[in-house]
């Protein structure tokens, strides 16, 4: 009787046993499923947090660009507003202060001295951390190729384009230029994808058009324009050697430019021509201002200020990247 109670209890142990077994066996491909379910979400969880977390650093970025480019645009009409109605005056004062910028092509050796002739000049500033490039200039003080054109024909305005551009960048010239004005922008002169392709940025725009413009009345302030300039413009009228003789009498002469036409011009028609060319004064004036952030590419802009013979004043603004 003992021996079948013992018997039936280890019978019932090994059954409890088993069914412990079994049932375990059966949790555990759950236990499994929930493990895998809670590794994905994390993985993706890790993955929007990563994108999230890039997205928000392009919007910061985005935002930081967004200032300085606002910082650079106000910088530069700060530049335009402060300096291109003051422009007569600091270009004036640049030539009895300091004389022409070193290296100007428009300086003049007579003896031992050098003749001031400012007609452009360049200042470095920083405005909020900043750099900022200015190149200011007389644009009365350049060869007005519209002006030119209307008055002397294509062949005369061909001539001045090519012997006023440096010779470096008279092969990007427009091939026919001379044939297409009024001009409405340097672009029309100059190609500037070939500016890009021959010199590694369309920006020495500045430099190639330094004595040529499309702005202003059209006459040439003879007592600021470098003397290649005050040469090439009467060269159109008068020939070459006569045109040399009047530069002289024009750069040792502080008469006004009637005066000096009545005394050495006699062909009435001559004279005439001329007026329309020369003048004592100057109209427009441009602002060339590049802005260096240290960041990004540096963007070039020119702004032109224009005071007619009502003395309304018009402006013209382009930017070059």
């Amino acid at each position: 009787m003992t021996r079948r109670m013992r018997g039936h209890d280890t019978d019932l142990r090994i059954g409890s046993y088993r069914a412990a077994r079994q049932r375990q066996r059966a949790c555990l491909p759950r236990q499994g499923y929930v493990l895998l379910a809670v590794l994905i979400t994390l993985v993706l969880a890790s993955t929007l947090l990563v994108q999230l977390a890039n997205r928000s650093l392009e919007v910061n970025q985005q935002s930081l660009q967004s200032a300085r480019d606002l910082q650079a645009k106000w910088g530069r009409i700060s530049c335009e507003r402060l300096v291109l109605p003051a422009a007569d005056q600091i270009l004036k004062a640049a030539q009895i202060t300091g004389g022409p910028e070193p290296g100007s092509p428009s300086r003049t050796e007579r003896g031992n001295q050098a003749r001031p002739r400012v007609y452009q000049l360049r200042q470095s500033i920083s405005l909020g951390g900043q750099g900022f490039e200015l190149l200011l200039a007389d644009e009365s003080a350049k060869a007005n190729l519209n002006h030119i054109g209307l008055r002397t024909g294509a062949r005369e305005l061909n001539r001045v384009i090519e012997s006023l551009t440096p010779p470096k960048y008279v092969r990007s010239l427009h091939p026919g230029a001379a044939q297409t004005p009024p001009f409405n922008g340097l672009g029309s002169i100059f190609n500037l994808q070939s500016l890009r392709q021959r010199h590694g940025d369309a920006r020495v725009l500045a430099e190639a058009s330094q004595w040529l413009t499309i702005w202003g009345s059209g006459k040439l302030n003879v007592h600021r324009a470098p003397e290649e300039v005050v040469r090439a413009v009467c060269s159109c009228v008068i020939p070459t050697g006569r045109a040399n003789r009047l530069l002289e009498t024009l750069l040792d002469s502080p008469a006004e430019v009637e005066i000096i036409l009545q005394t050495t011009i006699k062909n009435e028609s001559e004279r005439e021509a001329l007026r329309e060319l020369l003048a004592d004064g100057s109209s427009c004036f441009s602002l060339w201002t590049e802005c260096r952030n240290g960041v990004q590419a540096s963007k070039l802009a020119l702004a032109v200020r224009v005071v007619d013979e009502q003395g309304l004043v018009g402006s013209h603004r382009f930017m070059l990247h």
